[in-house]
């Protein structure tokens, strides 16, 4: 049995090294929450301020991870549809900007606003 001091110490694993080797671009598609909240994220994902203004269709900004990897950022505008056409519209867009797939869909929920009948509806589009 090995003494105390011969223990190793423990090391903390980079999280980036868990992307397969094969993957050169991780895609991320940001949902929910208010206009300001999804853009702060993706400038915090990004590290840089990269969403200016409110989107008005999906934006996919790109940003180098530390990996020589590239991360894509797709910033999704408010989900405020009124036809099962304008969500069709919707989805197909953001489909189109996180070609040939998202690998993360990131749920944005503001931890001061009540729940209410568009986020339930949101969350069931999600599904």
């Amino acid at each position: 049995m090995a003494a105390a001091g011969d223990k190793k110490p423990l090391k903390r694993r980079n999280s980036y090294e868990l992307l397969p080797p094969n993957m050169s671009e991780l895609r991320v598609v940001l949902l929910g929450g208010s206009c300001t909240e999804r853009r702060d994220v993706g400038d915090f994902i990004l590290g840089v301020e990269s969403f200016k203004s409110e989107a008005q269709f999906c934006l996919r900004v790109s940003g180098p991870l530390e990996s020589k990897k590239k991360i894509a950022v797709i910033n999704t505008p408010d989900l405020q549809v009124s036809s099962n056409d304008k969500m069709t519209e919707f989805i197909k867009d953001c489909e189109r900007a996180s070609h040939p797939g998202p690998h993360l869909k990131l749920l944005i929920k503001s931890a001061t606003s009540p729940p209410n009948s568009s986020n339930l509806s949101f969350s069931d589009a999600l599904l």
